[in-house]
């Protein structure tokens, strides 16, 4: 109920992972026959996680808990723009490099190194 009320009634579900833990510490350990899953659902401005506990042997869901429940997409903006920029640096180098080789100055080693 708390889904739909934050997020609407269209939203969008993915499976993310399903895990179970064994170990020596018993506190960490999933319980016996179950299988922890994390689904992810958003709504095209926001997301959030559900944690489901299945019961292996019947497939009926023990217990849900939502995550992080109401957190904002992030912009992919900034991440372009310092993309474009970081491709920007080494293709002027090469094109600098290319100007050396093709001119007709002598020690052209030393303006390759500058």
């Amino acid at each position: 109920m708390i889904v739909v009320k934050n997020f609407g009634n269209n939203l969008d579900y993915s499976f993310i992972k399903a895990e179970k833990t064994f170990g020596t510490n018993t506190s960490n350990n999933t319980a016996p026959n179950t299988t922890v899953v994390f689904v992810e659902y958003t709504n095209r401005s926001h997301f959030g996680m559900i944690q489901a506990v299945f019961d292996d042997k019947s497939g009926k869901i023990l217990d849900i808990k939502t995550l992080d429940i109401k957190e904002r997409i992030p912009s992919m903006t900034f991440y372009w723009l310092f993309g474009i920029i970081a491709l920007c640096i080494p293709a002027f180098n090469i094109y600098m490099i290319i100007l050396i080789k093709r001119s007709d100055m002598r020690r052209k080693w030393l303006k390759y190194f500058l």
